[in-house]
């Protein structure tokens, strides 16, 4: 009788170290996804960054890092900016960094034959690329990608002027805490481009971690506007977080008509 209640005791005391140690095996798994912990304006950037994940090796040892200051561009016969995005429900979402807007019906970007499917939208302030040494209070960065994982980047920048109703609509349902999202019933992504969409073009990386390069970058010329409460809004959910410039190659700019 002992003997059987001291193997049902060890079998229970098994159980219950397998259990505790898949939890912990869960715990720590779930603490690797979790991205680490990073921020634009860090003394010497590119090498903090590089030492908080493997992953953000390329912030440091990339060659095709941004964002960059266009200070001039070739004159190229650029294929026109062709959007489609569906009109409807959207999730606006505070990433710790950021507000990032995902859509629920898919847009595309065409550029010639090569098609790029809408990811998301997030916003930079200040903007991080620079049109001649000048900077936007704020910038929107629409994120596409290829079927072989290519990312394509449109970048709008947002100069001081009147109210911005697209730019309304996010801030007034606008999460409060990291991780914080929220169902916005119709948005239409198109609306914050301007009509002329001539832009700058080039190939760098990503300016935030992994910093993935070889990013096609579309930097439309003409900014739209938003309102200076609209700017203090953002910035007070968002503090101001300056990029550093990175160094381009001359010429590397090519600039549509």
């Amino acid at each position: 009788m002992h003997l059987v209640l001291k193997r049902s005791a060890i079998k229970h005391h098994r159980l219950a170290a397998t259990l505790l140690l898949m939890a912990l095996m869960v715990y720590h798994s779930a603490l690797a996804d979790e991205e680490a912990p990073w921020r634009y304006n860090a003394p010497s950037r590119a090498e903090h960054l590089a030492t908080l994940d493997p992953k953000y090796a390329l912030c440091s040892a990339g060659e095709q890092q941004s964002p960059i200051n266009i200070e001039q561009a070739v004159l190229a016969d650029l294929p026109p900016l062709q959007v489609r995005y569906f009109r409807g429900p959207a999730t606006v979402r505070h990433n710790g960094h950021t507000l990032e807007v995902r859509t629920d019906l898919k847009g595309e970007l065409r550029l010639g034959n090569k098609v790029y499917e809408f990811e998301q939208l997030h916003f930079h302030t200040p903007s991080g690329e620079q049109i001649q040494g000048q900077i936007y209070p704020l910038s929107a960065h629409l994120v596409h990608r290829d079927k072989k994982g290519t990312l394509a980047v449109i970048a709008i920048q947002f100069k001081k002027g009147k109210e911005n109703s697209s730019l309304a609509q996010l801030l007034g349902v606008m999460p409060r805490h990291k991780g914080d999202a929220y169902v916005l019933g119709q948005l239409d992504v198109e609306r914050f481009f301007p009509a002329q969409r001539h832009y700058y073009t080039y190939r760098e990386g990503l300016p935030v971690p992994p910093c993935t390069e070889r990013v096609r970058w579309h930097i439309l010329k003409t900014p739209v506007e938003v309102s200076e409460e609209q700017i203090v809004a953002f910035q007070l959910m968002f503090p101001i977080d300056p990029q550093p410039i990175e160094p381009v190659i001359k010429h590397a700019v090519r600039v549509s008509g």
